[in-house]
Formats: C-alpha cells, sequence, structure tokens
C-alpha cells in the first residue's frame, strides 16, 4: 500500500468524520431547542 492510497483513505475517514460531527451537531441543536421549547409551553402553563 502505497503513501497516496494511504492519504486517500485518510482523507476518506476525515470526511466522514466532519460529516457525521456536523449532522450530530445539527441534531443536537435541533433536539435541545424543541425541549427548551416544550420547558417553556410547559413552564407558563399552555398544557
Amino acid at each position: 500500500m502505497g503513501w497516496n492510497e494511504f492519504k486517500n483513505d485518510v482523507g476518506v475517514v476525515y470526511s466522514f468524520i466532519k460529516w457525521a460531527l456536523i449532522i450530530c451537531a445539527i441534531l443536537a441543536i435541533g433536539w435541545s431547542l424543541k425541549t427548551c421549547t416544550w420547558k417553556e409551553y410547559w413552564d407558563s402553563g399552555f398544557y
């Protein structure tokens, strides 16, 4: 296995991890926003 093939594999793994982290961050932000909104509704008595 040559250096170029190794570099390509690392690039693929890196971009996969990067996208996974971005997706996780988006989901986490969305979930926390939804939870905060529900908590505000709950606290203000709309249930």
